[in-house]
């Protein structure tokens, strides 16, 4: 998971909002499966003071979180049963099919 540092003013696309870490999918899940906290760096520049955010996970936040990656991982898997599907079409040919995998993997963002 990537962690980003920028105004509360500002869109998290605008060039303010800086990376300042990077928690691990093991730390990521230790922090799930304990329901316990995870920390990590947010200073800017190693100049400055520095600066933690803890997040904490508590139980009422891990049923949304399920449900979201439930949703996510259903239509990845959507998505590969028709790219499996399109790639066995003996009836399109090579760019029709470049076509249809694009199509499929749209739907995933």
């Amino acid at each position: 998971m990537k962690v980003y540092r920028g105004p509360e003013s500002k869109p998290f696309y605008d060039e303010t909002h800086e990376f300042v870490s990077r928690i691990s999918p093991e730390q990521l899940e230790e922090g799930i499966r304990s329901k316990s906290q995870i920390r990590f760096n947010i200073t800017k520049e190693a100049v400055f003071r520095q600066a933690v955010c803890t997040a904490v996970f508590e139980e009422e936040d891990l049923l949304p979180m399920a449900g979201a990656l439930i949703d996510r991982l259903q239509a990845s898997q959507s998505a590969l049963s028709e790219i499996k599907k399109v790639c066995g079409a003996n009836e399109l040919d090579d760019s029709e099919k470049v076509r249809a995998i694009q199509a499929a993997l749209l739907q995933l963002k």
